[in-house]
């Protein structure tokens, strides 16, 4: 899995991170935590549901990734999306294997 790195100084995190690119790339829907959907009107789209506890009693609310957004998936297992443009801003990629740990 790609790795990424963002922030700097002791604040660095190192996190997963892969690009909605195809309409069937339903492994990488997987590996988020959600579902493609797409149709014949609109651009493939991944739905990500958050996790929750099944005694929560809030309503999680959907993070949808459109194509060519990034998934950004911490160590812990946290996901977001992030745009393209702000993805090429803030992350840069983790260039041995020492900086993925």
């Amino acid at each position: 899995m790609p790795a990424y790195k963002t922030g700097s100084g002791t604040g660095t995190r190192t996190v997963e991170a892969r690009q909605l690119v195809s309409a069937t790339d339903y492994e990488l829907a997987h590996w988020a935590g959600g579902a493609m959907h797409q149709d014949a009107r609109r651009e493939p789209e991944i739905r990500i549901y958050p996790q929750t506890s099944p005694e929560s009693t809030d309503i999680p609310l959907n993070v949808v990734a459109r194509r060519y957004d990034w998934i950004v998936k911490d160590k812990k297992g946290n996901v977001k999306v992030v745009s393209p443009e702000a993805f090429r801003d803030k992350y840069r990629k983790a260039e041995t294997e020492e900086d993925t740990k």
